[in-house]
């Protein structure tokens, strides 16, 4: 662990007359350099600040882009320039054993500018170096040593508590270490699916919350969760909401869940946990987000600055092939949290995070979410509704593995992708992205994207296949699966895909009244973004007519519920949901909203 214990700070006192000696020209230097390294680490924090990320450019060179971080010491890392680096030429790479490594970055410095001395140096030399270069150093560490996610604000708020996992399941449960008399609560329960297993989950446990009651006033939350099937890669969510009943202030509750009342069972095999689970909870009279920044701004300073003190920051998650003696990159992820972590006061995206546990905003007692982890690193860019032309848009990224030695006429296919559009007829193109030399700036980069066949552009100096692409829309899933068939043989382990998703949006009627004007109705903010489960009052405005009763009815099936007042309570899974609204009296009238309900990006 490096030494980040700045203070007590000393600085130069000046009079008239002072010879100045090496040590005070150091201890000036070492001042004004502790100084800023600890408000770095206490008012900024530790990690990405901007920049710095990280793509394949082929089968085992990656490109880090120019950008900024601060370590665990509070120092600046500077990258001022992209880079491009061969895998194999990364410290580390050779120490790696897994076939799934973490890519860091840390700060770095050396001696330059050698000049002559007058006196000769402890080595004996006639030179010293007039100068201290600052720059930053990349290394590859195998994923099982690496703490990818280190949220210390939040793992002392909130307990993410694991009670079981083996090589197909992880089971865990989630909720605040302190209550408020004030407000309800979260506890999540959550199973995360971890290989191509096909039994069926089934978990039962009974939560002890004396002093609390479920929104069913039960003083014991029972957990029952049937004949659970997920693919690889998903994760289901279990959200039930509890408050105070029967509880002091300033009084610490302890949940528990006894080993013997807990039943789990993957196909015909039972399993059990090993210990009771306790949770002690902190009951206060003060509102949510007052004793979450009081637990912050409580925080001593030598847990403050104890906190992350490593001197790497990790970059980017790679996963790679091995053949023989050497690797393939086949895919590069960003990893969770990868922007820094802040303390004060730029603590407010993980006071909104841990905030979400006390902010029910309408949502049903018992919520079953199913979340789909696309593992080809599909980055779904955010939905934005084209009012002008009617049209809601959507695309995504994924590096699409080839293999080895692709072979002429052959076709590969991908998994089904996403497309967040929800079901019904969707339009997808998908293109080549590519990283390659910029024409007008020495060692520069650029990204381009090719639609159709890229071999049209190969004289560009882009790595590229001579492949014809197809995409096959499952209209009634929401989903789309990407085919390739390849004109030529090709060496290429991986490409990367990028497809774009549109849908059309219908139209809303209107008619003619008797002195020939066009009446009709008309939503005033006819496309809203949500949260899952927020809640949205569409207001109606008349056009040619008197107001008159009006019909609210949500087209798509468990596209959430609204009321006969317009007022829309989004449902928990993300997508696009349509409102259709009539006239009572003249249905031929109608028009439509449309409703974006996506999870809030982590800050």
């Amino acid at each position: 662990m490096n030494d980040n214990k700045y203070y007590p700070f000393e600085r130069n006192r000046y009079y008239y007359g002072k010879l100045l000696t090496t040590n005070d020209l150091e201890a000036e230097q070492k001042y004004m350099n502790n100084k800023r390294k600890f408000i770095n680490k206490v008012m900024f924090g530790v990690g990405k600040v901007c920049g710095l990320n990280v793509y394949k450019i082929n089968e085992d060179t990656l490109m880090l882009e120019s950008g900024f971080a601060i370590d665990g010491l509070g120092r600046e890392i500077v990258v001022g320039q992209s880079e491009v680096k061969k895998l194999s030429a990364i410290d580390g790479f050779y120490d790696v054993k897994s076939e799934k490594m973490i890519l860091t970055i840390e700060y770095n410095e050396f001696f330059t500018q050698p000049v002559y001395s007058l006196t000769d140096n402890q080595d004996g030399k006639e030179y010293e170096y007039n100068r201290i270069h600052e720059e930053f150093k990349l290394k590859l560490k195998d994923v099982e040593t690496t703490n990818v996610d280190n949220l210390e604000l939040k793992d002392s708020l909130i307990y993410n508590r694991e009670i079981y996992s083996d090589e197909n399941y992880k089971i865990s449960i989630h909720m605040p270490k302190m209550a408020s008399l004030k407000s309800d609560f979260k506890f999540i329960t959550q199973i995360e699916k971890l290989s191509e297993i096909n039994e069926k989950l089934n978990l039962k446990f009974c939560l002890n919350i004396a002093g609390f009651v479920d929104d069913e006033n039960n003083e014991k939350l029972m957990i029952n969760i049937k004949d659970l099937s997920l693919q690889r890669g998903e994760t289901h969510i279990d959200e039930r909401w509890l408050r105070p009943n029967n509880v002091s202030s300033e009084h610490e509750n302890s949940f528990m869940i006894k080993k013997n009342e807990v039943e789990i069972s993957i196909g015909d095999k039972k399993y059990e946990i090993k210990d009771n689970i306790i949770l002690p909870v902190v009951v206060s009279e003060r509102e949510p987000i007052e004793l979450i920044k009081t637990k912050v701004k409580n925080e001593n300073l030598e847990n403050v600055m104890g906190s992350k003190a490593d001197s790497d920051i990790v970059l980017a998650i790679i996963d790679v092939m091995s053949i023989g003696d050497s690797c393939v990159i086949k895919n590069v992820e960003v990893p969770p949290e990868h922007k820094y972590s802040v303390q004060m006061p730029a603590q407010t995206p993980y006071i909104e995070k841990i905030s979400s546990y006390y902010l029910k905003q309408n949502a049903p007692s018992k919520k079953q979410t199913l979340i789909q982890v696309n593992e080809n690193n599909n980055e779904n860019a955010d939905l934005e509704f084209r009012k002008r032309i009617n049209t809601v848009v959507s695309s995504g990224i994924f590096e699409m593995p080839l293999g080895v030695n692709v072979k002429a006429n052959k076709t590969i296919l991908s998994d089904e992708i996403m497309h967040n559009l929800g079901k019904g007829d969707v339009c997808v193109d998908v293109g080549f992205e590519f990283v390659v030399s910029a024409s007008d700036k020495k060692d520069s980069y650029e990204k381009k994207i090719v639609f159709g066949n890229p071999e049209i552009f190969k004289d560009e100096g882009i790595d590229v296949a001579d492949v014809t692409s197809a995409v096959e829309v499952l209209c009634e899933k929401g989903t789309f699966i990407v085919g390739l068939q390849f004109n030529k043989s090709v060496s290429l382990a991986s490409i990367k895909v990028r497809w774009f998703a549109y849908r059309r949006l219908d139209m809303a009627q209107e008619v003619e009244n008797n002195n020939g004007k066009v009446k009709g109705i008309y939503v005033k903010q006819d496309t809203v973004k949500l949260a899952p489960n927020d809640v949205h009052f569409f207001e109606i405005g008349f056009k040619n007519m008197n107001p008159t009763t009006l019909r609210y009815e949500v087209i798509d099936k468990n596209g959430g519920d609204i009321n006969e007042n317009g007022l829309y309570t989004a449902p928990g899974e993300e997508g696009v949901y349509e409102v259709k609204i009539s006239c009572i009296n003249e249905p031929s009238i109608f028009t439509f909203a449309y409703v974006i309900v996506m999870k809030k990006e982590a800050e």
